[in-house]
């Protein structure tokens, strides 16, 4: 009020809540106050002013964030020509915009572009800012990007760890920008099919993080949702639903319900959801056999017991009762004889222990969950009903 609605101050104030809208991808209201700082500003100072460069530079990245590239690159492209006029064409503030060109170029997938103006930028910083400045590990960072995206997994291995390496020593290990890099190498490491590799790196970006950053923060939720790639791509879709509900529950307390990419996050629990029941209706009956063997090997004492609960599938029963030697005749009568000397609670607790110690991790879904996803007191007291109410025909 004291210094009017058109004061410098006030254009700066309008900045500082655009980048805040920004980052809270509140797009359209970051452009509405960028604009209004851009107009208190041409008014102000003119139009070739410095602060206008910054402020065409700021409308650009939520341009390129919104996926209008081409709006990006014009307003860029004044940022870049003011700058060249009033700074010169080594200014730190050039090698800047070089850096936002070449996003909008990789976004793109114009590469050979994005390539060339990140190494102006770099020829720039490494010649006004040394070889050891956070700014050249960005730059560095970028090229890998573009390197990875082009295939060239070697090439951008070598640009991001000389990122990481600066980064690691000018900021510290806690540093939010150590977390991108991890991830940016976990990347690389994904495309490569190096799963363990990925979920390394992937790990080690959530952890930076979450402690620099916090649990409620959209690139945390992002750490989450790569590791959650990962262990749908090993088909370990489990997982893969964890760490998708771990982005979600990051994102609903930011956003609420309806961000578009909880959407997003929820149907890829659908589809692991999908294909764990698929799985569980496809299990080979070689692999059953398999594990029954095995089984029974190592429950002499409720041998019996875990047969039965292995023979998830009608005609499973007469086959194996077959393959152990039993006619089939007897099998309903000893398998009624073995409940009899175990009770339920004896049965479940032995049971639980020994799989949970050893064969728990190696059995498929249709056994470790159970067919309707019952536990194994409900699944057995089940079959023990239904074995007396054969007898009993």
């Amino acid at each position: 009020t004291k210094l009017g609605d058109n004061h410098p101050s006030i254009a700066n104030t309008y900045d500082n809540i655009g980048q805040v809208y920004n980052n809270q991808g509140k797009y359209d209201d970051a452009l509405s106050v960028y604009y209004k700082s851009l107009k208190i500003t041409l008014r102000r100072l003119g139009d070739n002013h410095p602060s206008i460069a910054n402020t065409y530079r700021d409308i650009g990245q939520v341009y390129n964030n919104q996926g209008k590239y081409d709006d990006a690159l014009s307003v860029y492209n004044k940022s870049l020509k003011i700058t060249l006029t009033k700074l010169g064409d080594n200014h730190p503030s050039i090698a800047k915009t070089y850096d936002n060109i070449g996003q909008v170029y990789n976004n793109q997938d114009k590469y050979d572009d994005a390539l060339s103006v990140y190494y102006k930028s770099l020829k720039i910083k490494l010649r006004r800012l040394g070889d050891s400045h956070p700014s050249i590990a960005i730059t560095y960072n970028n090229i890998g990007q573009v390197y990875s995206n082009q295939g060239k997994y070697d090439e951008s291995l070598s640009m991001l760890n000389k990122s990481l390496k600066i980064t690691l020593i000018q900021l510290g290990h806690n540093h939010p920008s150590i977390s991108i890099t991890y991830s940016d190498v976990g990347q690389v490491y994904n495309r490569q099919g190096k799963y363990d590799d990925a979920l390394s790196m992937f790990k080690k970006s959530s952890q930076v993080s979450l402690v620099t950053l916090g649990e409620n923060h959209p690139q945390t939720a992002q750490f989450y949702r790569n590791q959650a790639a990962v262990y749908y791509k090993q088909s370990n879709y489990r997982q893969a639903i964890s760490f998708y509900r771990k982005s979600i529950n990051s994102l609903r307390n930011l956003y609420g319900e309806s961000h578009l990419q909880i959407i997003e996050d929820e149907k890829q629990i659908n589809q692991c959801y999908d294909l764990l029941q698929g799985n569980e209706k496809e299990v080979a009956p070689l692999q059953i056999d398999n594990i029954v063997q095995q089984l029974l090997a190592q429950y002499t004492d409720n041998q019996t017991v875990i047969h039965d609960l292995c023979l998830s599938s009608p005609g499973e029963e007469n086959r194996h009762s077959n393959q152990f030697g039993r006619p089939k005749d007897n099998n309903r009568q000893q398998c009624r004889v073995k409940f009899s000397q175990h009770d339920d609670e004896n049965v479940d607790k032995s049971t639980n222990k020994n799989i949970s110690k050893e064969n728990y991790k190696d059995l498929p879904d249709i056994i470790r969950f159970g067919k309707r996803k019952e536990s194994i007191h409900d699944y057995t007291s089940r079959k023990k009903k239904r074995i007396a109410s054969a007898d009993d025909e």
